[in-house]
């Protein structure tokens, strides 16, 4: 039997439009109470996943989630992370100098703030999105080098530019960071070798089990390690092509029509 069940939020959980599916925040519920350890896992930042762990579970929520495309595993416990991966000052550095060369967009974080060197339509609708401010600041480079880097760096330009930048950055960075894609309009850079199935390897190694006991389900090409390191990976109806190649099974439903439910239903008959 799964003893921890993963879900990514954007396109899994939450549709582009509309709220979180009942029937899924219902399953969700139903696992916590049952005690299945039960963990977001989203490249959305700390504080707007936690707002929308808290959404789900607003009296006793599960201590643990994943943020940052992995980059930080947090414990609303303790309130600390038990995994802090950040792109180091020196390679923010580089990077922002390879985005002003080529006319892109950069942001990144200190905490759960955004950080933008001007203000632009792109960083607008982004906080808007994840619910989060931001600040403008001469340097992104300076202005995390105190806190020793930044867990992750989201890169915006015109669309059809972006498969380019993609390549770029991967060749550049090759072995230095790593380079995912969530949604088609942007790109995020995280540290090397940091995506969400090693978040939950680290997790499930400090609980004590295996990925073998993880159920994990996504849609994007972020969640790819996450699927395919899991017990079982699952892909929801909506899901990339890429992604639905690698997964164990494809929900019949689709984000807004209750996948994460569906999910839950097949994976734990005995709960419902």
């Amino acid at each position: 039997m799964f003893k921890l069940f993963a879900s990514d939020i954007d396109y899994t959980l939450l549709p582009h439009q509309g709220d979180i599916a009942a029937d899924d925040i219902a399953a969700l519920r139903r696992l916590h109470e049952e005690g299945i350890m039960v963990v977001l896992a989203s490249g959305r930042a700390t504080g707007s996943t936690k707002k929308i762990l808290e959404h789900i579970f607003p009296e006793t929520p599960p201590e643990y989630f994943i943020s940052y495309n992995g980059a930080r595993v947090t414990s609303l416990r303790r309130g600390t992370p038990l995994v802090a991966r950040n792109i180091a000052p020196d390679l923010v550095t580089e990077i922002r100098r390879w985005c002003l060369q080529e006319g892109v967009t950069l942001q990144g974080y200190e905490d759960s703030t955004i950080l933008v060197e001007e203000d632009n339509p792109y960083v607008g609708r982004y906080a808007t999105a994840a619910g989060m401010g931001y600040r403008i600041v001469a340097d992104i480079a300076q202005a995390i080098h105190p806190h020793g880097g930044t867990p992750k760096l989201v890169c915006h330009d015109r669309q059809e530019r972006l498969p380019g930048h993609i390549q770029s950055l991967r060749d550049l960075g090759r072995g230095r960071w790593t380079v995912v894609t969530s949604m088609p309009h942007f790109i995020e850079i995280v540290a090397d070798n940091t995506n969400k199935a090693t978040a939950l390897q680290a997790l499930v190694a400090h609980r004590g089990f295996t990925m073998n006991e993880v159920i994990a389900i996504g849609d994007n090409l972020n969640d790819l390690e996450m699927i395919q390191e899991a017990g079982t990976g699952v892909a929801v109806a909506n899901a990339v092509e890429e992604l639905k190649a690698v997964a164990d099974w494809v929900t019949r439903r689709s984000v807004s029509e209750g996948a994460v439910a569906e999910t839950a239903r097949k994976a734990f008959p005995d709960l419902f």
